[in-house]
This record gives structure tokens, C-alpha cells and sequence, in this order.
């Protein structure tokens, strides 16, 4: 009997991972239409902004609480989740891993500005790296 209690609490925990793995990807895909604009120095602060206002509200980035942070140059391109522009191969990036272990990738300014919008919303300063 205790193995059968065992068993449903782990199964009633993955599915509660999962749940929040799928919300936090649906908030994410929702995003994907890239910001139009050029380059990542031409999108404006305030629509980086808004849109980490979403990924935050919909769960699909922390308020600062971050398992593991990474900067370094980026190796294959993809696209920035907070502005939805490429990063290219070379350029400095910071990939986030969430406490949900979800992979992000940010431009170092981005990662700057979500820095700050987690900070004002929370009252707290902005950490440093």
C-alpha cells in the first residue's frame, strides 16, 4: 500500500511539472513572432519591456530567481526570448536556465532590461553580473 502512495504522489508530481513546463512553452511560442526591426540595438526598450511583462506574467521567466546563468559567445543562432530578434553566431549572450529547467536564450542588453524589470516590480535591486 505505501508503495502505491509512493508511486501516485511521484505521478501527481510529474504531472504537475509537466503542466507547468506546457504553460511556460505555450507563453513562450506565443512569443515567437519577432519584434520587426533590424538589428537588436533598433528595437525599442519599451517593446523588450512589454514583452517580458508577458513571458513574467504567463510564467515563462522568474522574477530574478535563476538556477543558472551563462554569458558567453553564442555558438549556434536562434532567437532572443525577450525580443524575439536573432542572436547571432559570435555575438555575447546570455542563455538562463529557470528554476522549471527551461533554457533561455537573451542578448546581453535584454538581459539587462529584464534584470531591471524584475527588480522594479519586485522593489528589489537589480542583480549584478
Amino acid at each position: 500500500m505505501a508503495d502505491s502512495t509512493t508511486r501516485c504522489t511521484r505521478s501527481l508530481d510529474t504531472l504537475d511539472r509537466s503542466e507547468s513546463l506546457m504553460a511556460e512553452a505555450r507563453v513562450i511560442l506565443e512569443l515567437r513572432r519577432p519584434i520587426r526591426g533590424g538589428a537588436d540595438s533598433d528595437v525599442a526598450e519599451s517593446d523588450i519591456r512589454t514583452r517580458l511583462r508577458v513571458l513574467i506574467g504567463g510564467g515563462a521567466l522568474p522574477r530574478i530567481e535563476l538556477n543558472q546563468v551563462w554569458a558567453g559567445r553564442c555558438g549556434a543562432a536562434h532567437a532572443c526570448t525577450a525580443c524575439g530578434q536573432a542572436i547571432g553566431v559570435g555575438e555575447t549572450e546570455f542563455e538562463v536556465t529557470t528554476p522549471a529547467e527551461v533554457v533561455l536564450f537573451l542578448h546581453c542588453r535584454c538581459f539587462d532590461i529584464w534584470m531591471r524589470e524584475t527588480a522594479s516590480a519586485s522593489g528589489e535591486a537589480p542583480p549584478k553580473h
